[in-house]
């Protein structure tokens, strides 16, 4: 049951990627996937992680306009 919760919770933050946003840097965003993927490896396979950072990373960069509002 938890694998299908993660696996529900994971297609809902899919389908909201967008990586659009040049208002971060790459050390930012570097540190915030090298972070993420730290942290999300407790739970996923390091494939799984990976995508779950990078689409976290765009919702971040979406939802704040830049690196220092999302700090």
């Amino acid at each position: 049951m938890k694998k299908i919760g993660i696996s529900f919770l994971l297609s809902i933050i899919f389908i909201s990627c967008n990586n659009t946003n040049n208002e971060f840097s790459n050390v930012f965003k570097d540190n915030f996937k090298r972070e993420c993927i730290k942290n999300a490896k407790v739970n996923l396979s390091t494939s799984k992680a990976e995508s779950y950072c990078n689409c976290v990373l765009g919702i971040v960069m979406t939802k704040y306009g830049s690196e220092s509002e999302a700090n």
